[in-house]
């Protein structure tokens, strides 16, 4: 997308927000499968013995937490899009949001960013996130394999 005269972002930009917010509503449907597999970590640990179970499956359930603090940001920024995307969203939609944020105390300094570099950086977000949620479902199925071993 080309930068613009205006502040009121483009029917292009507009749907690039909406798509953008769509992509982050998908990842945020893995939140119930870590949970779940938090869940069957957290039962490993209180069922099986071994350090090398229990570091599995420790690691696997101290994983969720950075991965609800993720899924709580993917979900803020897919409500921002979300509204970006709106044609209601005023004439400068994009510095409205950051002093909002601002005033939130979720944004440490107001910096323009152009729209792209928000939609790139929030793309990082939800890979980090998808990322996270792969490596806890590697784990957890390492954890499952070693403990079938044993028996």
């Amino acid at each position: 997308m080309q930068p613009h005269s205006s502040t009121r972002l483009s029917d292009a930009e507009r749907m690039a927000c909406a798509t953008t917010a769509a992509f982050l509503r998908s990842v945020l449907g893995l939140r119930p499968m870590s949970l779940g597999v938090a869940a069957l970590s957290f039962a490993g640990l209180y069922l099986c013995s071994g350090a090398t179970v229990t570091l599995l499956f420790l690691g696997c359930f101290l994983a969720t937490v950075p991965v609800l603090y993720l899924l709580f940001r993917v979900e803020l920024d897919a409500g921002l899009f979300e509204r970006l995307a709106a044609p209601e969203a005023g004439e400068e939609p994009l510095p409205s949001m950051d002093l909002a944020l601002l005033k939130l105390g979720l944004l440490k300094a107001v910096a323009p960013r152009p729209l792209d570099d928000r939609l790139r950086g929030t793309r990082r977000l939800a890979l980090r996130t998808l990322s996270l949620i792969a490596a806890q479902l590697v784990v957890l199925c390492v954890a499952v394999i070693v403990v079938a071993s044993m028996k």
